[in-house]
């Protein structure tokens, strides 16, 4: 169910990437006679490091696919392909026809759908028990639980105080 979620995210957010470096790049005249040398370096050195985590990240997702066309002599061969030669999709066929693979697919989906809405249930009253609620181990806890209790009130400015 992991890869098949991943499936769709990931094509998702390279064309979110895509669409926000075009935007990016209309301001970047103006941005960039404004920037120094050394931040501009260190800005493509950091873009240079997004690619290739992106690239880390799509390749196992490319040879997934890549080896579902593939046909059995080509997968267990002695040469890798990173290309199928004949791509065919009797792999697909035959995982329709010989398996319950809708049925498997449902099964993965109701067991993760209900996972996340009855973790995001649960997490949202523990959110808010730890913020409004007073106990008392809050104030014996090492800043991980009194963070949220210290900004019980509106502040008027960043600076929150008990």
């Amino acid at each position: 169910m992991g890869a098949a979620v991943s499936l769709v995210f990931f094509p998702l957010l390279a064309v979110l990437i895509l669409l926000l470096t075009r935007r990016m790049l209309r301001q970047v005249d103006e941005y960039m006679r404004s920037v120094s040398t050394t931040r501009r370096l260190l800005r493509w050195i950091g873009n240079g490091l997004l690619v290739v985590l992106l690239v880390w990240t799509l390749v196992p997702f490319y040879w997934m696919v890549a080896t579902s066309l593939k046909k059995d002599k080509e997968i267990y061969g002695f040469e890798a392909t990173l290309i199928p030669r004949q791509p065919t999709l009797a792999n697909y066929t035959r995982l329709f026809a010989a398996t319950p693979f809708v049925k498997y697919l449902r099964n993965s989906t109701i067991i993760a759908v209900g996972t996340t809405v009855l973790s995001l249930v649960f997490g949202c009253l523990g959110a808010y028990a730890l913020a409004r609620l007073r106990f008392p181990a809050a104030s014996s806890s090492p800043g991980g639980w009194s963070s949220p209790i210290s900004c019980r009130r509106p502040c008027s400015s960043f600076r929150c105080s008990r």
